[in-house]
């Protein structure tokens, strides 16, 4: 069978009055609104390290941690920072963390990396549902070991490695319910 197409059209009001014919237009319609909303719901949690950041103590779990409430499909990432450092690079790891607090280790097979040469407020992104992506100079995109999580896993942010004098970092996982 095939998908109806997704779209955001409204449903007209003489398509719903009483005793007005049920037609195909209408149908293909709600179908069309039902599959629009399932293919670009989703949800969104950010880690941030405001300001500059440094290794040192505290370089794990950085900014709590997140726990998904519900299964889940990842759909796109992003990342960046508003200023590049003078020297070295920036390594973020994101963990897995399960049965209320195991860690299963990483959730990347390549860590996103940040270098010095990365610009000022610049970021990268990549959308797995449309395999499109926004990669600079200066960047590394990751690549996940998996797309899906299960209730109640957690993620944990941590990095691995520092720019000096790089500020105001950021992670985005953007995720739906699957």
């Amino acid at each position: 069978m095939t998908d109806i197409a997704d779209a955001r059209t409204l449903i007209q009001e003489e398509e719903t009055r009483y005793r007005a014919p049920t037609s195909e237009s209408m149908f293909t319609r709600v179908g069309g609104a039902i599959n629009h909303i399932m293919n670009r719901q989703y949800d969104t949690h950010s880690f941030f390290l405001n300001g500059r950041y440094k290794l040192g103590a505290g370089t794990v779990n950085l900014d709590g941690l997140y726990v998904f409430q519900f299964d889940v499909e990842v759909v796109a990432i992003s990342f960046g920072n508003a200023v590049p450092g003078n020297t070295g690079n920036t390594t973020i790891d994101i963990h897995k963390l399960t049965g209320g607090g195991t860690d299963a280790g990483s959730i990347f097979t390549v860590k996103p990396v940040i270098t010095t040469s990365a610009g000022a407020d610049s970021y990268a992104a990549e959308n797995y549902e449309t395999a499109t992506s926004v990669s600079p100079s200066g960047y590394t995109l990751p690549t996940l070991t998996s797309l899906n999580f299960d209730q109640f896993d957690a993620l944990r942010f941590d990095l691995d490695s520092a720019m000096t004098g790089a500020e105001n970092l950021f992670f985005n996982i953007h995720f739906r319910p699957r």
